[in-house]
């Protein structure tokens, strides 16, 4: 049977590839997307006793490591916020929610919701606040950036109140990272590069052209970005191809389908289990994102048991080798490299005479 990609056999499963992330050899991949280095752990409520036994053990060995763990209680964030307001701020509330629902029980459950409210959510809420707090230790402790773990815990503590995620926002980020094949520079305008902080090629085509145009127009309109390219010294996986697989290895493939775990997709309305299918133009196999679509439907979807069609012809779990960048069979990436080439060349054309313009 397929496991469940919301929910793990155990927590120990749990924190163990957790732990194996955090503490991999070449360095923490707590994400397959750097730019995206949170994970959240969901459990039901008679597991908190044993969740707190895996972060004290998983925190024990982090520090011996040489980490720092960050500990973030929301539970204690409200209290200290709630004793920050006047003396008699909870026996008001506790008053008028007596006196409200001796008229009317739905409005006095409502109302010491709407005096919470504005301590939990919103501009300097408590996910502003998660992320001061985070912000402060690395300005504090810059060289210990990359190894520092923040647990943001207790959130059951302030349910149903607080629904919004401590990591939502661009803003509550220091840095941002976007990665690209690099070939549609159109896409990319110099007001967006003022919100990026590094830009990261993988680097699929075979021209070096490309690449120094690449870093020659960045170093004149947006000198403070850091720009990576991402070499494969393996090649890449393939992508296209005719083979096609029978039933019974196709739901092999789609149980161990590394695709299927890190790269759920939306596209044109639609979810779907890996990033393959919608590229394919197979829409059929996703789930259309309608305004009556479930937090069950999509679950389901995601868990489904069964192989989807495209899994009986995915070159990439098939394993047929890795192809060197700038190769494909139909030269769709030459093409695209030789439009990228031009578009690039006539903005550094343009950026480099305005800069030499410039007094």
């Amino acid at each position: 049977m397929t496991q469940t990609l919301f929910q793990s056999s155990s927590l120990k499963d749990t924190f163990a590839a957790l732990r194996a992330d955090l503490l991999h050899e070449h360095g923490p991949r707590i994400s397959t997307m750097r730019n995206y280095r949170f994970a959240i752990v969901q459990y039901e409520p008679a597991q908190e006793f044993a969740l707190r036994g895996e972060v004290q053990r998983l925190a024990v060995e982090l520090r011996k490591g040489g980490w720092f763990v960050l500990s973030i209680s929301l539970r204690q964030l409200l209290l200290d916020r709630i004793r920050a307001e006047d003396e008699d701020f909870i026996e008001r509330v506790t008053e008028m929610e007596r006196r409200t629902s001796a008229r009317d029980q739905a409005r006095g459950r409502e109302y010491p919701k709407s005096k919470l409210i504005p301590l939990i959510e919103g501009k300097g809420g408590l996910a502003d606040e998660c992320a001061t707090m985070i912000r402060q230790h690395v300005k504090d402790h810059p060289e210990r950036a990359d190894r520092t773990l923040a647990l943001i815990g207790r959130a059951g503590a302030i349910y149903p109140f607080f629904r919004s995620s401590a990591l939502r926002g661009v803003g509550n980020f220091d840095r941002l990272e976007v990665v690209s094949n690099g070939l549609h520079p159109q896409g990319l305008t110099t007001e967006a590069l003022q919100y990026i902080d590094r830009f990261v090629v993988s680097v699929y085509f075979d021209d070096s052209a490309l690449s120094e145009l690449w870093s020659r127009w960045l170093a004149v309109v947006a000198p403070h970005v850091e720009l990576q390219l991402r070499l494969h010294a393996d090649g890449w996986d393939r992508w296209t191809g005719d083979e096609r697989v029978d039933e019974a290895r196709a739901q092999q493939l789609y149980d161990a389908c590394w695709y299927r775990k890190h790269c759920v997709t939306v596209e044109r309305g639609r979810l779907f289990a890996c990033s393959r299918i919608p590229k394919l133009a197979r829409d059929a196999e996703g789930l259309p994102l309608t305004d009556d679509v479930t937090l069950a439907s999509v679950t389901d979807y995601l868990n489904r048991n069964r192989f989807l069609p495209s899994c009986q012809t995915c070159v990439p779990m098939i394993e047929l080798g890795t192809v060197t960048p700038g190769v494909q069979p139909d030269g769709r990436l030459v093409r695209l490299t030789t439009r990228a080439i031009r578009v690039l060349a006539a903005r550094v054309s343009a950026a480099e005479s305005q800069s030499g313009a410039d007094p």
